[in-house]
Formats: C-alpha cells, sequence, structure tokens
C-alpha cells in the first residue's frame, strides 16, 4: 500500500469554483418574492428586471441620439469613410505623378553627351580609314551626301560648345585659385550659390 499524495491542504477545494444559492430566506423580510431577487438567475429571468433593463436601454438610446443624431447611422458613417479613403488615395496617386524623377534626367543628358563622342570617335576613325583608301585609290572622286555635311557641322559646333563649357569650369576651378580675392570677385559677380543669385 502506497501512502495517498496530498497536494495543498487537506479539505480545501482549488479551482474556478460557482457560487452557491442562498440557503435560507432573508433575515429582515419574510418574503419570497424578495428573496428571490437576491438570486441572480432567477433575477435575470424576471420580468420586472426584463422591463427595468428594455426602460434604462432606452433612456440611454435617447441620450446618445441627443447628443448626436446621427449615432446609430452606420452606413451613412461607412460611406464617407470610403470616400475620405478614396479622396485619400487620389491625393497620392496624384502627388505619385506629379513626383519628378530626381537622376534621370542627369543620366539622360550625359547619356547623350556620351553618344555625341561616340559619334565623333567613329567619325575620327572613319576618316582615317578614308584616308588610308584615297592614299590607295589616288585620283578619284569623292562625293559628300548633304546629310552627311549637316552631321559634321552639328559634330563640329557641339565640340566647340563643350571646349567652351569646359574652358569655363576650368577657368573657374577653385583649387587653381590662389588668395581670398577670387572669393571675392565670385561673391559680389553673384556667381556663388550661397548669394542665392547663381
Amino acid at each position: 500500500n502506497k501512502p495517498k499524495l496530498i497536494i495543498g491542504q487537506a479539505g480545501k477545494v482549488y479551482g474556478l469554483q460557482r457560487p452557491k444559492p442562498a440557503v435560507g430566506a432573508s433575515i429582515f423580510s419574510d418574503d419570497k418574492e424578495e428573496s428571490e431577487s437576491l438570486d441572480p438567475s432567477k433575477l435575470a429571468q424576471s420580468q420586472k428586471y426584463k422591463d427595468m433593463m428594455a426602460r434604462k436601454i432606452e433612456k440611454e438610446k435617447a441620450k446618445a441620439l441627443a447628443q448626436d443624431a446621427s449615432i446609430f447611422d452606420y452606413d451613412g458613417v461607412l460611406d464617407t469613410i470610403h470616400k475620405d479613403r478614396e479622396k485619400e488615395a487620389e491625393i497620392v496617386k496624384g502627388a505619385k505623378l506629379k513626383r519628378e524623377v530626381r537622376y534621370v534626367p542627369a543620366l539622360l543628358k550625359i547619356t547623350e553627351q556620351r553618344k555625341k563622342e561616340d559619334e565623333i570617335l567613329f567619325e575620327k576613325r572613319l576618316v582615317k580609314e578614308l584616308e588610308q583608301e584615297e592614299i590607295e585609290t589616288a585620283g578619284t572622286e569623292k562625293f559628300v551626301t548633304s546629310a552627311y555635311k549637316r552631321q559634321l557641322q552639328e559634330n563640329k559646333k557641339w565640340a566647340e560648345d563643350r571646349a567652351r563649357h569646359d574652358a569655363k569650369l576650368m577657368a573657374d576651378d577653385v583649387t587653381k585659385k590662389e588668395g581670398i580675392a577670387d572669393f571675392y570677385v565670385n561673391m559680389l559677380k553673384g556667381k556663388n550659390k550661397a548669394t542665392g543669385l547663381a
């Protein structure tokens, strides 16, 4: 025989316990109806309690309607919420459309410059090849189309603009300037971005 293991105190009941209904009648009253009112399960079932709760609910409903007439208009509120969300979505969509790409224009500009440089290099190679052919085939006629002449003029103009731009950058290069006099000249002429005039 193994001894029985007892956990806790003897005679003590652990866990969730339901309240026991009142056994005797009320001390101060002999009225049976009032003794029943002490039992919550019977109280909730009584018609008197149901009527009292209905009146209380009606009063609360009237108070709420007095404060806000559209308090029970759930569909109307839901419609306004949906309309507000749609407006916000349109604003966000419009903002996305208005937002400009930050780096793409600069990249496109650089790409155009590189294409132009590649065209010029190709033309130089072509000219060298033509000079080599000219040596081989001396005395033949040369034909140049108007489109090719126009392209050569555009390339020449672009190269001049590029050279002028590079010269300007070299002239404004602060690492090659000496003294603070050039700084003041830039400030007076408004070339400096800090003045807000550049």
